[in-house]
């Protein structure tokens, strides 16, 4: 709910529905200007969870996470998901020149398929690939050892939405 606000000030417990088998997790979804606060001396109780494991997952939609008032420890027990404010972020490579792999983080409204093209200095398709993604934060890897040494495009497509870089390769 925009606008929202929550402050957390003793315990948040946190644990699977009755007859559960496998450690489950709780999604939190912080939309514009809302905010969840952990306020000091707050904990995560996950003792009565599958293996004492379960996670609450926080997904930034524009809102704010603080959890600065929370043990290291119990930071350990929440996934923060940002999402960007486009439905695809900026593609920026992890590495480059590239030796044997294209590395490169990308963050997504929604999860869906990702489309890796890349292509050499003479608009030849070179690697055509496909991968499943998540809402959030994507790291990719496309295996590259066997490109000759020279300059390329990668595009990425999901959707409507692509982003482009160049890379050279070693």
């Amino acid at each position: 709910r925009p606008h929202a606000e929550l402050v957390i000030h003793y315990a948040m417990d946190i644990r699977e529905h009755d007859g559960a088998t496998s450690p489950e997790k709780i999604t939190v979804r912080l939309g514009p200007d809302s905010k969840l606060t952990f306020a000091p001396g707050a904990w995560i109780h996950n003792w009565n969870s599958i293996g004492h494991a379960m996670k609450l997952t926080v997904i930034l939609d524009g809102g704010k996470l603080d959890i600065t008032g929370i043990s290291p420890e119990d930071r350990d027990k929440i996934d923060i998901i940002e999402l960007p404010p486009d439905r695809m972020s900026a593609l920026v490579l992890n590495g480059d020149p590239v030796i044997d792999a294209i590395r490169f983080d990308l963050s997504l409204r929604e999860a869906g398929t990702l489309t890796m093209r890349a292509y050499d200095d003479l608009g030849r398709l070179v690697i055509d690939r496909s991968s499943s993604t998540v809402e959030g934060e994507n790291h990719m890897e496309i295996h590259a050892a066997d490109l000759a040494h020279g300059a390329y495009v990668l595009s990425i497509e999901q959707g409507d939405e692509r982003r482009t870089a160049r890379f050279i390769k070693l």
